[in-house]
């Protein structure tokens, strides 16, 4: 048996990560989520090619009690690397936002505590700072995660970005 898993008749119950509750039936419980998203090339020199690359799903599929609320996530981790940088001066950033179901991604909160800088050194990951405030970092059911760039794209290309999040409830 694996570390945090007890046996109870022929189940197993295991908890991975976080404080998510343990599941029974022989199947483990998700506690971790990696969300990702890829502009390759110079697809990432123009806004319109940024927006929504994440929901968070509508039922807990982890739970064998029928169709229950989902899990809040929380953001833990940002980071986000270019090959291109922005070359004009015109303070090229990208934000992480998160975005309730019919809320337009501009009227997304900001969960990060400052913008990318797409003008830093090139092929280095930027590891950014998280929001501070928790009502900007929790996905609940139907929720989603999408970029919002700002200042002058001209150059940039290569954007990748990847969110970590956890399992904190359901």
């Amino acid at each position: 048996m694996a570390r945090g898993e007890t046996r109870f008749g022929g189940e197993r119950t295991s908890q991975v990560l976080g404080t998510g509750r343990a599941v029974r039936g022989g199947s483990i419980g998700i506690t971790r989520q990696i969300a990702q998203v890829s502009l390759p090339g110079a697809t990432a020199a123009v806004a319109a090619n940024y927006g929504v690359f994440f929901t968070a799903p509508l039922i807990n599929i982890n739970r064998l009690n029928g169709a229950t609320p989902g899990p809040v996530w929380q953001i833990s981790d940002v980071r986000v690397r270019f090959e291109t940088a922005g070359t004009d001066g015109g303070g090229a950033s990208v934000m992480l936002v998160r975005v309730p179901s019919g809320t337009a991604k501009s009227a997304g909160s900001n969960c990060l505590a400052a913008g990318v800088n797409l003008q830093g050194t090139i092929n280095t990951n930027a590891d950014a700072a998280v929001n501070a405030t928790l009502a900007n970092i929790q996905l609940y059911d139907g929720d989603s995660l999408a970029l919002v760039p700002t200042g002058t794209l001209t150059a940039v290309g290569g954007l990748s970005a990847t969110v970590e999040m956890f399992r904190i409830k359901g």
